[in-house]
């Protein structure tokens, strides 16, 4: 071609359309990407493992407290049932039925506090969304320790509540 855009005779027009063809890459540029890739990755793994190990350790206080508090407030609830309830189950006057119904309920309102501390501790926790077991431990035992608030507060209205028959389902979150 001319420098004006005529065709120079003798040789033949080229059209080129889309990008310069790319030199191939060569075996050290390949080498270097995969191993920077695999550095990546185990950096990602090993971040993830100490991740997952500080969750583990911080939701196993979380499992401990909330088995011990739920197991102290039931200890407390069917040690002063145990102890009314005799009296209970004989005739004896609505006064008196009212009054040891109201023993129950201060006597189990002390557990209240340590039950809250370890719901408190529990939902402290934080745990990434893709660590599932961990996080369905968490899950068990905020829901095992909501459900012994509430079967406490049910009892600190009405003390005749611990008398009636209960479950608390514990899931994962269970200690040792």
């Amino acid at each position: 071609m001319s420098t004006r855009g005529a065709p120079v005779p003798g040789q033949a027009e080229t059209i080129e359309q889309g990008r310069a063809p790319r030199a191939p890459r060569s075996r050290r540029s390949r080498t270097a990407l995969v191993l920077a890739v695999a550095g990546l990755v185990l950096v990602a793994v090993v971040a993830d493992h100490q991740e997952r190990r500080r969750e583990s350790e911080r939701l196993d206080g979380c499992v401990r407290d909330a088995s011990s508090s739920v197991r102290f407030a039931s200890a407390r609830v069917d040690g002063i049932a145990n102890y009314v309830r005799p009296a209970l189950d004989s005739r004896v006057p609505a006064f008196l039925r009212r009054r040891l119904d109201h023993l129950v309920s201060v006597s189990v309102a002390p557990t209240v506090p340590g039950v809250r501390r370890a719901r408190d501790r529990c939902r402290a926790v934080r745990v990434l969304v893709f660590h599932g077991g961990l996080q369905a431990t968490r899950a068990d035992c905020l829901a095992l320790l909501e459900r012994d608030l509430g079967y406490l507060g049910g009892i600190l209205r009405d003390g005749s509540r611990a008398f009636a028959s209960r479950s608390l389902p514990a899931g994962r979150c269970t200690a040792p």
